[in-house]
């Protein structure tokens, strides 16, 4: 990867983690490490899914502290280009890849992300430190506001994008999560809600689609997500989802953040 100013140079260690989520075990999550949820809007002729998880021992980031890059167990993933709607909280960070070529020579790499769709055409991401102890309470987390702008396929110009209300709830010990999340795109509204997720390694995820309100929701609307606890003691997560709508041509893409309420 070309460095620019500034940039860290860091080793870089990943477990491939796509939705059907392998997680590390215990002693092959190292202190400091970092969860990472990312969907996508290209094609993948191997893997058909949008949304993919993994563990990083480190992350690359240019002078701006944006994210730039991270490897995969099939080798690097690369941005060599500007990052849009970049944030961060705490752990969290999080942006938007758009209008380039992904590089490198992992399973993510040699990616078109340019089109002619501009923010509808984006690899989305949100990382964050895998907690130091173990999660055994139950908590609530609520929208923190960082996100990016989903994709939403009906044709023209850029969607805008509201998250309108988000929460994470954790049962008493900390073994299964319910995610809720509604949003705003060109399209209409769509909300869902997905419960009593097992959480394993500080990650959960839904095995199968789940049911999606919505506008244009009357072939049926489903969703898929992959989700993480982040932060020293857990108080952060993040969130990736991809919503299907029959009605549209390409799948609602985005991420979220959230904070965990005292």
């Amino acid at each position: 990867m070309a460095k620019s100013p500034g940039q860290l140079s860091l080793p870089l260690l990943l477990a491939t983690a796509p939705l059907s989520y392998v997680p590390a075990s215990a002693a092959e999550i190292a202190d400091n490490s970092y969860h990472v949820a990312f969907a996508h809007d290209y094609q993948q002729d191997s893997h058909t899914q949008k949304l993919h998880r993994m563990i990083s021992t480190a992350i690359d980031t240019n002078s701006a502290d944006e994210i730039i890059g991270f490897r995969d167990s099939q080798g690097s993933l690369d941005w060599n280009e500007l990052v849009y709607d970049s944030g961060h909280h705490a752990t969290l960070k999080w942006g938007r890849w758009t209008r380039g070529i992904t590089s490198g020579t992992g399973l993510h790499s040699g990616h078109d992300i340019s089109g002619a769709e501009g923010i509808r055409n984006s690899f989305r991401f949100i990382a964050g430190q895998v907690p130091d102890t173990a999660l055994t309470d139950a908590a609530t987390f609520s929208l923190l506001g960082g996100h990016t702008s989903p994709t939403a396929g009906e044709g023209g110009g850029t969607s805008i994008t509201l998250l309108t209300r988000g929460s994470i709830d954790l049962n008493e010990g900390a073994t299964s999560a319910t995610v809720s999340l509604s949003l705003r795109v060109a399209s209409g509204i769509y909300s869902f809600s997905a419960k009593d997720l097992a959480i394993d390694q500080y990650g959960f995820s839904t095995d199968q689609p789940v049911a999606t309100s919505g506008v244009l929701c009357i072939p049926g609307c489903t969703t898929e997500i992959t989700d993480f606890i982040a932060g020293s003691n857990g108080e952060q997560a993040g969130v990736a989802f991809s919503i299907t709508n029959p009605a549209l041509s390409k799948q609602i893409n985005g991420i979220a953040a959230f904070k965990r309420e005292l």
